[in-house]
């Protein structure tokens, strides 16, 4: 699940962007994250001594999922590190089962299950549909010249007749019939 977030730009921001920066490029990790993730994670970073903790946390978890053999994504491990430093007791019940954090990845779950179930549903709408477009076989010159006849919604009346009511079909025939008749509506 994304969240998007609207950044400010702003000297405050960039000032803690560029010490997460300079204090990961001290530690080896110069190029790892993408700017744009530090940039936008910097929003909530306003104190030095959060930044270093951060920072060494990182470093020392880094360490040891590399030694582990576990590899992620520095983005969202660092995302993890500041998770925790940030929100302590919400990373303390995650690791229980509990807490907002787990709610949403729960809640994910359960909303991927809705959203295939509608797509589904759709999909078997469409496939019915298409079953019926390729079933469906025209009549007659009339109901082609329907089928390719450029409409304007401006049309008002025909031979002074409103024209609400008409299928597309007849509407066809009759401005074909009529084509010096037909009224547009007043802009």
């Amino acid at each position: 699940m994304k969240i998007a977030f609207y950044t400010f730009g702003c000297k405050v921001n960039q000032y803690e962007t560029q010490a997460l920066r300079q204090q990961f490029a001290a530690a080896g990790f110069g190029n790892t994250f993408k700017r744009r993730f530090l940039q936008d994670v910097s929003l909530y970073l306003s104190d030095m001594r959060l930044l270093s903790n951060i920072v060494n946390e990182y470093i020392i978890y880094h360490g040891r999922l590399s030694d582990s053999g576990l590899t992620t994504q520095p983005d969202r491990q660092l995302a993890m590190v500041i998770y925790k430093n940030l929100y302590p007791g919400d990373f303390d019940l995650l690791q229980h089962g509990r807490g907002y954090v787990f709610a949403l990845f729960e809640n994910k779950r359960i909303l991927l299950e809705n959203l295939r179930k509608q797509i589904g549903t759709k999909i078997d709408r469409l496939r019915e549909e298409l079953t019926l477009f390729e079933q469906e076989q025209l009549k007659n010159i009339d109901e082609l010249n329907a089928l390719f006849f450029p409409l304007t919604e401006e049309i008002a009346a025909i031979n002074g007749v409103n024209i609400n009511g008409l299928s597309r079909t007849d509407l066809v025939k009759q401005i074909l019939q009529n084509p010096d008749n037909v009224s547009y509506r007043s802009r």
